[in-house]
């Protein structure tokens, strides 16, 4: 158990001090002594914080709350402290087998990843050590089971064959315990894991959703219920019906950074940005590196799409000062911000110019990450006539995409993240193409990259691309003169991503340049409301105010 011990403290300490890295060690090893013996009162507190889980377990009856609050925790995506705080149980209570279990579904991560977390070998030693301790009932020694499943043959089996066969466990689980409700809770989350990008029937996110809306009317302040649902939402086809749970995690789990910031990925897909904008400004302010880049990507996003590029900027310069977690979720928020910060401005000689941000971890772990910001690149160098630069960086961009297939990454997180470089070369290259007067293949190329997009839902990592490639072709088509083909263009690219600052203003030129008048006065006046507090003087506003004032 001491060694077992020893390597999860080495975890804590290393992830407290990347979050805290002017602390000094001995301070650091201070904030964990407390927070382990911290009073009772201060564990419920809490724990109300978190919302309201109780999950019965058959260890020392001093810990069953803040074993809870550790449940709650891990249900909101507090990693480090729900690891903290089952570790916590462990210590009061060495022989509770649950605690244990608890640090091996906490070491997971998120599912949604769709590779191993940080702490995958962690957990794996965790379900040894609740394997060796022994779960005193039949139904504790099942959940070690199912949860060992999960880390069983980590070394061959791929990740996504694991989260199956976790998924199977767990509802076998469910349906030998069918009154347990974290077993019903836990099959749904996995369940909802295992939808693909590229399915847009969406299965295994409305069977998961069923189950979770039939225990939100049972257990309206469960935060993983409402959490989960929203994982199962998170698409263009299904957002609308996760909005009541939406407004809600974050009231129910206010001290989790994730439950304050999640709800914004469903105001996102509805285009809903005063809300977004909320939303994110909270999980922005929270003190937790893992999520904090992530908000303020969707932060930078939402205000862009209503003119506020001042705030925008002031977003875009404070992530360039923090130091983040080498992850997937934070790499590729720290190269988006600026590349779609110089796009929704259509300040495409900025874009040209575009280098990555100074960052202490190694950028060629995350190729996806990099391409973001190299299309953006490429794209401003050919829209502003550079055309060696642009091909320059198209090479570049097939090699990231040749180390992100060698990477050889688990999942269908790869095959995504591959496609999409695919697609942001073919926007590119359609481009130069027309640069070049080969104007019928420019179209061609950039419909065959705004079909191919639009047969793959959108990667919950972005608030949204930074700019899609049916806005592309619709932009081209505008300056080919063809306004009815571009309007068509703009209105199928805003039933994929509503409210978007430069859709609703191309619409509203192409539908004036048709002379649908009554069509054009409705795209300006919601993109004028939906600007009302822009800190920006965009010369699309004055035109879009120009005509309104005619009107």
């Amino acid at each position: 158990m001491r060694q077992f011990d020893r390597s999860l403290a080495v975890v804590f300490r290393e992830r407290m001090l990347t979050r805290v890295r002017r602390l000094r060690l001995s301070a650091v090893i201070a904030v964990l002594c407390v927070a382990v013996n911290a009073p009772e009162a201060a564990w419920v507190s809490a724990q109300e914080q978190f919302g309201a889980v109780h999950f019965p377990v058959t260890c020392n009856a001093g810990v069953q709350k803040k074993f809870d609050l550790a449940l709650a925790m891990l249900h909101t995506f507090s990693f480090p402290e729900a690891a903290k705080t089952f570790m916590a149980v462990a210590g009061e209570d060495p022989d509770c087998a649950m605690a244990y279990w608890g640090v091996a579904a906490t070491a997971i991560g998120s599912l949604y990843g769709g590779r191993p977390g940080p702490m995958a070998l962690q957990g794996s030693a965790a379900v040894d050590k609740a394997k060796a301790v022994g779960g005193k009932t039949p139904r504790e020694r099942d959940y070690i089971a199912a949860i060992d499943v999960f880390y069983r043959g980590a070394d061959t089996i791929d990740y996504a064959a694991r989260t199956r066969a976790y998924a199977d466990a767990l509802e076998q689980l469910h349906r030998k315990y069918p009154d347990d409700r974290e077993a019903e809770i836990f099959y749904a989350y996995a369940l909802s894991a295992l939808g693909s990008p590229t399915d847009l029937t969406f299965a295994y996110q409305r069977r998961a959703a069923a189950i979770l809306e039939k225990l939100r009317l049972e257990l309206p302040n469960h935060p993983g219920v409402l959490h989960y649902l929203l994982h199962a939402y998170d698409n263009a086809a299904l957002a609308s019906r996760g909005l009541a749970a939406a407004r809600r995690l974050a009231a129910v789990a206010p001290s989790s950074p994730h439950a304050r910031q999640f709800p914004a990925h469903i105001y996102v897909r509805l285009g809903l940005w005063q809300e977004s904008i909320d939303t994110n400004r909270a999980g922005a302010s929270v003190e937790d590196l893992f999520f904090k880049p992530h908000a303020m990507d969707f932060l930078v996003h939402s205000y862009l799409q209503t003119g506020q590029d001042a705030a925008a900027r002031r977003v875009v310069d404070e992530a360039a000062r923090i130091t983040i977690v080498p992850h997937i979720l934070d790499a590729y928020a720290m190269a988006a911000m600026p590349a779609r910060y110089a796009i929704e401005r259509r300040q495409w000689s900025e874009a040209a110019s575009l280098t990555l941000p100074h960052s202490e971890f190694d950028w060629s772990r995350f190729p996806h990450a990099e391409a973001t910001l190299v299309f953006a690149r490429a794209l401003g160098a050919a829209r502003s006539g550079s055309i060696a630069a642009a091909s320059t960086d198209l090479d570049r961009l097939q090699e990231l995409r040749g180390n992100l297939i060698k990477a050889n990454s688990e999942g269908t997180w790869q095959d995504y993240w591959v496609s999409q470089i695919q697609i942001h070369q073919q926007m590119v290259e359609a481009w130069i193409a027309y640069a070049q007067g080969r104007r019928g293949e420019a179209v061609r190329m950039l419909r065959a990259a705004a079909d191919r997009e639009d047969s793959t839902e959108t990667d919950p990592v972005t608030p949204g691309h930074p700019i899609t490639a049916r806005e592309l072709l619709a932009d081209l088509l505008m300056e080919m003169s063809e306004p009815a083909q571009a309007l068509q263009a703009f209105e199928a690219s805003l039933t994929r991503e509503p409210n978007r600052f430069w859709t609703l203003f191309g619409a509203a030129r192409a539908a004036e340049r048709v002379r649908d008048l009554p069509k054009a006065k409705g795209f300006y006046s919601r993109l004028v409301a939906q600007t009302a507090t822009a800190d920006s003087e965009r010369p699309a506003l004055e035109v879009a105010r120009a005509f309104l004032a005619n009107r």
